[in-house]
């Protein structure tokens, strides 16, 4: 990130979306603790949740301070 702010890098990834997991997580536990539908979870394999990778560059890089 820092190289990203003193522009010697144009941009990166950020694969750590703890947000986004968290989010999944809970929508799968909830489901499976009350016998809900799980279609709506994007599973992998019907066990695996990937959260997508997010790009970072100048314009946005003050979502992920």
């Amino acid at each position: 990130m820092e190289a990203v702010k003193k522009e010697e890098m144009l941009g990166t990834v950020v694969y750590n979306d703890k947000e986004g997991q968290a989010h999944e997580m809970l929508n799968l536990a909830f489901a499976i603790a009350t016998g809900g539908d799980k279609s709506d979870i994007p599973l992998i394999d019907g066990k695996y949740v990937r959260t997508p990778y997010h790009k970072l560059t100048l314009e946005n890089i003050e979502e992920y301070e």
